[in-house]
């Protein structure tokens, strides 16, 4: 109830800003090229969002320019080191929306998602509700 997920949204461009002003290295948000903004910014929003396709797929969002080293790295920091060995790999097929993973899985694969791609700032909204909170730290 305190603006972050609104706050996150107005960063991304989703939402116009009505008031008030954003600045992005002391340049207003206005002057800035939307892409070059989102290219910055690695966000793992508050709901995870989880496709029908492999584990790879979900994690590197379908994208080939990751290599499997990367992605398990990005895995290993979300700590799904344990489901990905219980579940055969990077190969082990999600069903849609998810439903044959816990809250918490789907989570870490936001997580392991969001540190996968290069950025100059990390966003993590509210991605560790789901997560034992005496493993939600993350070591980079």
């Amino acid at each position: 109830g305190s603006g972050k997920s609104t706050l996150v949204k107005l960063l991304l461009g989703f939402y116009p800003i009505t008031e008030g002003e954003i600045a992005i290295g002391g340049n207003p948000y206005s002057q800035q090229n939307i892409k070059s903004v989102r290219a910055s910014i690695s966000v793992a929003l508050q709901k995870a969002m989880i496709f029908e396709g492999t584990l790879k797929q979900n994690v590197c969002c379908f994208s080939n320019d990751y290599s499997n080293e990367q992605i398990l790295n990005a895995l290993s920091i979300s700590q799904l080191d344990g489901f990905l060995k219980e579940k055969g790999g990077l190969d082990f097929e999600i069903k849609q929306y998810g439903a044959n993973i816990t809250g918490g899985q789907k989570q870490r694969i936001n997580i392991a998602r969001t540190i996968l791609k290069p950025a100059s700032v990390y966003i993590f909204d509210d991605s560790f509700c789901n997560v034992n909170r005496y493993t939600a730290c993350l070591h980079r």
